[in-house]
């Protein structure tokens, strides 16, 4: 009788335990997750989020807290969020997609396809009378455009008189077609020299205009119909048009600690934009995000369709910048970390000081969005906000609560 209740004992001990992991993650450390992600919302820090979290091909949690827009509509899970540099990796696998139809090399010179960049000058110092610069010591490549090793900046890190040259230009207009943000681009020196240093940059902007160039389609177009369409991601877009605007999120910002509407439902995304930015210019949802993101898992497939070829996909996973190059990073050094065509790759995961694996591929959206592919653990993890200013805090404190759910 001992013998036999030990038994019913173990059987039930190995019941419970199994029923306590779904897909190798632990269901009670999920909740702990959401338990202090739900603490951002209690205290006021974000407004609301929805988070999505697949492993093995199998979605092991989607939930939405807190509110879309201070109205009392509620996160839903077809929320539509601005992703802003979520955008980046959607138009570098547009790029690639033309790679792999020997369109062009990664090594050929921009200025083969955009001529405007065949003579630029690059920012040497700042004189008495205005600037000195130099010639280029070699003409920047597509691949340097992919690794944001062009010589081009964004403008926001104010470090260099050509970064007040693309504020003063407004050099990311919306109401600019992107045949004209390059003839606007082009007029400015580059801020290095091509190849030198990584510097995040508008480098995937001009990444779109490239498609349309090469492609002879638009922007939008292209990623419809090679992307957007056999991903099955039907609400990511440059804008949010009137039908789908009440599932849209309004953008929020901090101000005497208490959230304040930045950009309404009806503002900027409202309307089809003439400038489609591809570094910055897209709204998604994280249904939509997880079905892009585990293409990279399943080898540039999804479902019976192959966006991508498996090799392509692994050299867009790799580290890209050479040891002069590293360690890069935007406001601090990502040690440990190198960066591919898109996103940012873990090397050294001692040195990053993170629990996440070797290989992860991942990046963030100005307005705390958040995508982890770890094709080791066979991973994807989304937190999708709308909060400015961009929080790393909450970004690497949403990786380690997902990676301390996995038990098997």
């Amino acid at each position: 009788m001992k013998n036999f209740l030990i038994f019913i004992f173990s059987i039930c001990s190995i019941f419970c335990q199994k029923h306590d992991v779904y897909q190798g993650l632990s269901l009670p450390r999920l909740q702990k997750l959401q338990s202090v992600l739900s603490d951002y919302i209690k205290e006021k820090q974000i407004c609301g989020m929805s988070v999505m979290i697949a492993r093995h091909g199998k979605i092991v949690h989607f939930e939405q807290q807190g509110v879309a827009e201070v109205d009392g509509h509620h996160m839903q899970d077809n929320t539509i969020f601005r992703i802003y540099s979520m955008s980046k990796l959607i138009t570098s696998v547009a790029v690639m997609i033309l790679h792999e139809e020997a369109k062009f090399q990664l090594y050929d010179p921009v200025s083969k396809f955009i001529p405007e960049f065949k003579k630029l000058k690059v920012f040497v110092a700042k004189t008495k009378d205005g600037i000195q610069v130099e010639d280029m010591k070699r003409e920047p490549t597509i691949r340097d455009l992919l690794t944001h090793t062009s010589g081009l900046t964004y403008g926001y890190f104010a470090t260099s008189p050509v970064d007040k040259m693309y504020v003063d230009a407004n050099i990311l207009d919306r109401n600019t077609s992107l045949k004209g943000f390059i003839t606007k681009l082009t007029k400015f020196p580059l801020k290095h020299q091509p190849g030198s240093k990584w510097e995040y940059s508008i480098s995937t902007d001009v990444l779109g205009y490239l498609v349309e160039v090469i492609s002879g389609q638009s922007f939008d177009e292209f990623l419809r119909n090679r992307i957007f369409t056999p991903l099955e991601m039907k609400d990511t877009d440059f804008f949010v048009p009137q039908e789908k605007l009440g599932r849209f999120t309004a953008l929020y910002t901090m101000k005497d600690k208490k959230p304040q509407i930045f950009d309404t439902r009806q503002g900027f995304f409202s309307k089809q934009p003439k400038f489609l930015s591809g570094g910055g210019g897209l709204v998604s949802t994280a249904n939509d995000y997880m079905n892009f993101c585990t293409m990279f898992l399943q080898k540039g497939r999804f479902k019976n369709k192959q966006i991508l070829g498996r090799k392509t996909v692994e050299f867009m996973m790799t580290n890209q910048l050479s040891s002069a190059q590293l360690p890069f990073g935007t406001n601090r050094d990502m040690w440990g970390y190198g960066f591919g065509i898109g996103g940012a790759v873990v090397m050294d995961s001692t040195k990053a000081n993170t629990i996440i694996s070797n290989g992860s591929f991942q990046w963030a959206g100005a307005a705390s969005t958040f995508y982890t592919i770890d094709p080791k653990e066979d991973l994807v993890a989304l937190l999708f906000t709308q909060m400015l200013p961009f929080s790393n805090e909450l970004g690497e404190k949403f990786r380690t609560l997902v990676y301390q759910t996995i038990a098997e």
